[in-house]
């Protein structure tokens, strides 16, 4: 019974941290990335939208997945819970709030004869969205 409550304090915690994130205005204007499959001008469709992301969610997973670990080594409840809130605030190093600027563009493709539909997407350094740390961007299908 102690083991099915407190395996409910924990996905109940860990569903109550899920999709924290806000959404900022626009702070640069976005420039794709020049590629040899990105024919001509580029045309900006949607965007920019940057966002923040906490990741408290991923962060209670792994917090959860530490506490059942502890739990089926039969290491004791209050070890358990240490466990799990050790690796909360030690996992916030490595999977901490992250910055993402996305927005999607369009360029004209000569041999399909139609424009072809690009998303990029961004992650900064920090929440002045000026220093990118990852730039990708991925052609996700043509529109008329």
């Amino acid at each position: 019974m102690k083991k099915l409550l407190s395996l409910m304090l924990v996905l109940s915690v860990t569903i109550m941290g899920i999709g924290f994130y806000n959404v900022s205005e626009a702070k640069a204007e976005p420039v794709p990335i020049e590629d040899e499959d990105v024919e001509g001008t580029s045309i900006l469709v949607d965007g920019p939208v940057y966002t923040y992301h906490d990741n408290k969610d991923v962060r209670f997973v792994v917090s959860a997945i530490a506490k059942l670990i502890t739990d089926k080594l039969k290491l004791g409840t209050v070890t358990s819970w240490i466990a799990a809130l050790g690796t909360f605030e030690f996992s916030e190093g490595y999977l901490g709030p992250t910055y993402v600027g996305t927005w999607s563009w369009k360029t004209w493709d000569e041999r399909a004869q139609r424009y072809k539909l690009w998303v990029t997407v961004v992650h900064y350094q920090d929440d002045d969205y000026d220093e990118p740390m990852e730039v990708q961007f991925y052609p996700i299908g043509y529109i008329d």
